[in-house]
């Protein structure tokens, strides 16, 4: 599918009361300037340090900021629980050696998702959509992740809307507007380093991308269709160009 028919998703990852909140707020004047509506990943109980060196706001307002997104059409997804990583698991994808979630036992996996979800039920916030920190998620996930009720997973490298048992899978192998391609593409996005230029590209891509950009209450009127052996090769395939590029980088590094 040409890239000028591909419906664009935006996506920003680890919202959490601990940010570059100024950036984030100059972010919201553009998304809202071009009635931009982003998938949020937000971390219930933050516990990253690589994130808590940044400014922290009180977590009453970070909840109602939250509600006040989601308010606004923007689409909120549970993103882990702390976002600490404690295995080097890989997951199903085989993207990232770390992780919250792969490699670790059926109950500790299932007291995540439901504190998480509990932590959003005490502010007042309801969502179906869930995203793993650092895209690394296993068969355990899955099953937990249905058993609590939520049906939508931002991932995976597929070029179309999947299923895989009851949960609707929204691909996600993009981080920029460049070589978009496919039915659908989301594009993650991670904010707290970013700086006048980052802002001026991101606004400029709005602008040239505008009738492409849908947002996540028209990804579940798509169809999704069962993942198939093509969408398992293909997966495949991105794994190993992952692999061989990550080779590549440590040689020449």
């Amino acid at each position: 599918m040409k890239s000028n028919s591909t419906k664009i998703l935006i996506r920003f990852d680890d919202i959490s009361t601990h940010m570059n909140w100024d950036v984030w707020d100059k972010i919201l004047l553009i998304l809202k300037k071009h009635q931009v509506k982003p998938i949020l990943a937000v971390i219930p109980k933050n516990e990253d340090k690589s994130l808590l060196k940044f400014a922290k706001i009180d977590d009453d307002i970070f909840w109602l900021k939250i509600k006040e997104y989601q308010s606004n059409g923007f689409g909120i997804a549970i993103h882990g629980y702390n976002h600490v990583y404690t295995t080097g698991d890989s997951g199903l994808l085989k993207f990232n050696k770390r992780s919250e979630f792969a490699g670790v036992d059926k109950k500790t996996q299932d007291l995540k998702i439901k504190n998480s979800i509990n932590i959003f039920k005490k502010n007042s916030l309801n969502t179906n959509l869930f995203i793993a920190p650092a895209h690394s998620f296993d068969y355990i996930t899955l099953d937990i992740l249905k058993e609590n009720g939520i049906q939508y997973i931002s991932d995976g490298f597929f070029k179309s809307p999947k299923r895989y048992n009851t949960l609707s899978v929204i691909p996600q192998m993009h981080w920029s507007f460049k070589s978009i391609h496919g039915e659908i593409a989301t594009i993650c996005f991670h904010h707290n380093n970013w700086g006048d230029n980052e802002l001026s590209v991101f606004e400029k891509n709005l602008k040239k991308y505008s009738k492409q950009i849908i947002d996540f209450e028209k990804i579940q009127m798509m169809k999704f269709n069962d993942i198939g052996v093509k969408d398992i090769i293909q997966l495949l395939f991105f794994q190993l160009r992952f692999k061989i590029f990550g080779y590549l980088k440590k040689i020449f590094s």
